[in-house]
């Protein structure tokens, strides 16, 4: 999710992303279409990093044009955030011994609440605060989202499925930036973040509904 800062495990990073072999990944699609569950997995990640996107675009003009600030609070917006990712890093092996679907979704719902105050007109003490305990929350999600989509992939299928997997999500942060350019522009920095977060906490509901009509199906299927 955050491209500037954190990278998988919650560590900080600006490595770019090994090359993908497209050839494997169109074999991986094509194995994903027979495995819902794993569609899921990455149709989850795919959107939540797809609305990180605007929070790049908008944080840095929230706080010159919203709260007429210097760029060294922007600093400490991404300060405070990336050590709370090191922080919530540190509780994926814990949280893998609980059930990860939804541990999962409650990291998504959790990281969108974050995002809501800064549309709210909160002061820059109240939403420097959320956003380092959202990166508290997020911290996790790379590891989890990771661990529940390899737990669901046949062992014959893992490499090629997961360069699938990369090479999807490759596309989503990008966009999701391409589109706060003129959504910020349009709206205002701080209404984009909000309406990032309310969304994003729409994704876990949706997703919440979609996983327990799956389970329901599956069920009738077996009466």
């Amino acid at each position: 999710m955050p491209s500037r800062s954190i990278g998988h495990g919650g560590q900080a990073s600006a490595a770019t992303p090994a090359p993908v072999d497209t050839g494997r990944s169109a074999a991986g699609l094509h194995l994903l279409r027979r495995q819902p569950e794993l569609l899921g997995v990455l149709a989850l990640t795919w959107f939540f990093n797809f609305l990180y996107g605007p929070v790049e675009v908008a944080l840095p003009l929230h706080v010159t044009e919203d709260l007429h600030a210097e760029s060294s609070l922007l600093g400490l917006y991404w300060t405070l955030f990336g050590a709370g990712a090191v922080l919530g890093g540190l509780t994926a092996g814990a949280l893998r011994k609980l059930p990860l679907w939804p541990v999962t979704l409650g990291i998504v719902a959790g990281w969108g609440v974050t995002l809501v105050p800064f549309g709210l007109g909160a002061p820059a003490s109240v939403s420097v605060t959320c956003f380092a305990l959202g990166g508290m929350i997020y911290g996790p999600f790379t590891a989890l989202s990771f661990t529940l989509f390899q737990d669901r992939t046949p062992a014959a299928w893992l490499t090629t499925v997961l360069a699938a997997r990369s090479a999807a999500l490759l596309t989503a942060a990008p966009v999701g930036t391409a589109f706060g350019g003129p959504l910020t522009a349009a709206f205002g920095p701080g209404l984009v973040l909000a309406a990032s977060g309310g969304m994003t906490i729409a994704l876990a509901i949706v997703a919440t509904g979609v996983r327990v009509w799956g389970k329901q199906r599956a069920r009738a299927r077996l009466d």
